[in-house]
């Protein structure tokens, strides 16, 4: 995430500072200290090795870990990029009692609550007016999750029978030739629950995935199988089935306005922040 812009004199003076060398003059005499080793500019303010590590220590991330640490230093970048264009803006200064409040609240410290009342101060200023959820897409993302049309649950009989499939395929014929299951699974089945073949009410997602395919679209009074499941090849009959969980679509409607207006919001602000932290020279050195 490199972008340029600045002049002949700045980047001149960035080339000095990345060097690693401050040039002081004192009584006459030129004088070079090394410096604690840069890992960003935002213009000409920079984040240094030791900066990142402290945030890091906060956050219980190993500072040898590249892949993390590039993330938190562009966190970082973004910060310092959101103090300086919520200053241009010429936005109020917030009260200290509120910072306080969000980083007591949400369990954060100062600084990061000072940025996130920043970032929403700014979303709210430059982009809430423009998102808008419409109906459609309410209905729409209700139709495509999961979590409101509820689960499918089963109430089934077992058979289980340890490594010997012959002996399976045996009592699966037994089923078929007219026998109940519930005898044949007292004969053969090395699993019985109190006496009994009964599994009671299962979720069908929460079934071995071999089981789960098998029954996906089993009817009521089926009986499926053998298939091998640990070691045990086991069949099934359907006793009823039902689906639990689902949610009216009148009782969830304002939640999902809620939900997809808030990520709408999110998305044009990150939108927005690229095209204005390309306004500023940013440089990552590491």
């Amino acid at each position: 995430m490199t972008y340029l812009k600045s002049s002949l004199i700045e980047r001149l003076i960035l080339g000095m500072l990345i060097s690693g060398f401050f040039i002081f003059i004192n009584a006459g005499i030129l004088q070079a200290d090394t410096i604690d080793g840069i890992v960003a500019v935002v213009d000409k303010q920079l984040i240094m090795r030791s900066d990142l590590n402290k945030r890091l220590l906060v956050l219980g991330i190993n500072p040898n870990n590249d892949i993390q640490s590039r993330k938190i230093l562009e966190l970082m970048i973004e910060e310092i990029v959101i103090e300086k264009t919520y200053a241009k803006y010429g936005l109020a200064a917030i009260p200290p009692s509120q910072i306080t409040e969000m980083a007591t609240y949400n369990k954060i410290n100062y600084d990061t609550a000072k940025i996130l009342i920043m970032r929403k101060s700014l979303m709210d200023m430059m982009v809430a007016s423009r998102v808008v959820v419409t109906q459609q897409m309410i209905k729409d993302y209700y139709d495509n999750e999961p979590e409101y049309s509820g689960s499918l649950s089963l109430k089934l009989q077992q058979i289980a029978i340890k490594d010997d499939k012959a002996k399976a395929d045996k009592a699966m014929s037994e089923i078929k030739s007219g026998k109940s299951f519930e005898d044949v699974g007292r004969k053969y089945s090395e699993i019985l629950n109190k006496g009994t073949c009964d599994l009671g009410w299962v979720e069908l997602n929460q079934l071995d995935p071999a089981a789960e395919t098998l029954l996906s679209k089993a009817q009521v009074g089926a009986v499926e199988g053998p298939i091998n499941i640990n070691d045990y090849w086991c069949i099934f009959k359907v006793i009823d089935k039902e689906t639990t969980g689902a949610k009216d679509f009148d009782s969830v409607k304002a939640d999902i306005s809620t939900a997809l207006e808030t990520k709408l919001r999110e998305d044009a602000f990150e939108h927005w922040l690229r095209q204005i932290m390309g306004e500023y020279f940013i440089g990552i050195y590491m």
